[in-house]
């Protein structure tokens, strides 16, 4: 029989194990909607938010930092879409700002994906980020 305090380090290091893996897991599958173009603006909001609740931990590194400001340029545009310009104003400056977190092609790869978008109220809310930035 092992020692009851090894068998407690073991189920807090599953558990830790488990949380981490799932709240990964679950950020990864509403990232992957939040990031498709097909989506309506209302369910690419909800994946966008549930991706940043499950997966807000990770902000505290900041390459993961820097990854996830597309998930912010891309909720900025779901908010843009549905009239929420201040909102996606806001969301359009995180993004900008988390990717200069770290040095790398983060910020060609907003600009990039925002010049993908035709709706005047995604280019007017990206303009005003710009400005305040």
């Amino acid at each position: 029989m092992k020692p009851l305090t090894r068998q407690i380090g073991l189920g807090i290091s599953t558990g830790l194990f488990m949380f981490l893996w799932l709240t990964v897991t679950i950020a990864a599958f509403n990232a992957r909607g939040c990031r498709a173009t097909d989506n309506p603006p209302e369910t690419k909001l909800g994946y966008c938010d549930r991706s940043e609740k499950f997966g807000g931990w990770m902000d505290v590194i900041p390459i993961e930092r820097a990854k996830g400001s597309i998930l912010h340029l891309e909720r900025g545009i779901a908010l843009a879409a549905l009239g929420m310009e201040n909102e996606a104003v806001t969301s359009f400056q995180r993004a900008l700002n988390d990717a200069g977190a770290t040095a790398g092609i983060w910020k060609d790869n907003l600009a990039a994906r925002i010049a993908q978008e035709n709706g005047i109220e995604v280019q007017q809310a990206w303009g005003k980020a710009l400005k305040t930035k």
